[in-house]
């Protein structure tokens, strides 16, 4: 487990985004101070660079607990107000765990940042159904003709691991050139804990993430507008051609059990969407976000959790923590 203060995430997405350093192997991400008279500059000019950087961002120094919310429950959650930057509860934000299918967040935000028609259409390959026993999938076949936007209805709803190395071959060519990408990308939003190797979050011990860094990947993806659309829904229906030429169509609900109807959201509080994820490895995990009766809009993290019941009972209680 790593745990670091805030002031050094920011300070070494600094230098990732700023003076382009950083490759894929991000476990020694955090020497930016030892290595500061390399750069003839001074702590205080780190600081200074490092306020600009996070001016819209939460700066969490410590846990933060609420008597309201059950932290046995979860080895690591976070509530943070969007307006505000306000932290509600924090525990374990920085230590790196097992993201499982939260992963698809930062796939989706990929594809739809990349893709300049979400309607372009593509073959699911052999290789996508390539997956370990028991993987959830939104049911493609290889052959399939499917377009960009319903095979991202598809992984975000249904979560399906398929779909995820489809769309990666489809940005990419490749699974290794999407993770490249991948790992990219969460440098640029700050997200320096965390190291991705598949689009899926399929367990791998060089595949991690935390909770601060899903908060960032997710605050950065919400603002595609095509990403909130998707993240948002509660039900798709995907129209598309097998190999034959043959039509078929799906019916998609989420996974998210708020949307669904399974969990109830605390009064007053409305839950807009978000992305589930559970391996044996990684636990139950949710990433979330929600609007307050005030209009205050939130992201709530919960990674570990040992059930999907305990997943749930967290959640609700880090939402009535909402003002």
């Amino acid at each position: 487990m790593k745990c670091i203060s805030k002031r050094l995430i920011i300070l070494s997405a600094f230098f990732c985004i700023f003076l382009g350093g950083c490759g894929s192997n991000l476990k020694n991400e955090y020497d930016v101070l030892n290595t500061s008279s390399s750069f003839g500059l001074g702590e205080n000019a780190y600081l200074g660079f490092a306020q600009a950087f996070s001016s819209d961002l939460a700066v969490i120094e410590d846990n933060i607990y609420n008597t309201a919310v059950d932290d046995s429950l979860s080895e690591a959650a976070l509530i943070v107000c969007l307006d505000d930057n306000t932290v509600n509860f924090s525990k374990n934000c920085y230590e790196q765990l097992y993201p499982a299918s939260t992963t698809k967040i930062l796939t989706a935000s990929i594809v739809v940042e990349t893709c300049d028609n979400l309607d372009d259409t593509f073959t699911i390959s052999e290789n996508a159904l390539d997956l370990e026993y028991g993987s959830s999938v939104c049911g493609f076949n290889a052959g399939d003709t499917v377009s960009v936007r319903d095979a991202l209805y598809g992984l975000i709803l249904r979560s399906g691991n398929e779909a995820a190395i489809a769309l990666a071959e489809y940005t990419s060519g490749s699974v290794d050139a999407f993770a490249e990408l991948m790992n990219e990308k969460a440098n640029y939003t700050g997200a320096t804990l965390s190291h991705f190797v598949n689009p899926n979050g399929l367990t791998n011990e060089e595949h991690y993430t935390s909770a601060y860094d899903l908060y960032m990947i997710f605050k950065n993806a919400l603002e595609n507008e095509d990403f909130y659309t998707i993240i948002t829904a509660d039900s798709y229906t995907a129209e598309y051609t097998d190999a034959s030429g043959s039509a078929v169509n799906a019916q998609w609900t989420t996974t998210n059990g708020y949307l669904s109807g399974s969990y109830s959201a605390p009064d007053g509080v409305t839950v807009l969407g978000g992305k589930t994820g559970t391996t044996s490895a990684a636990g139950s995990c949710l990433v979330l976000l929600s609007e307050s009766a005030s209009g205050k809009r939130y992201i709530s993290v919960v990674l570990n959790a040992a059930s999907h019941s305990d997943l749930y009972t967290q959640m609700t209680q880090l939402l009535e923590t909402e003002s």
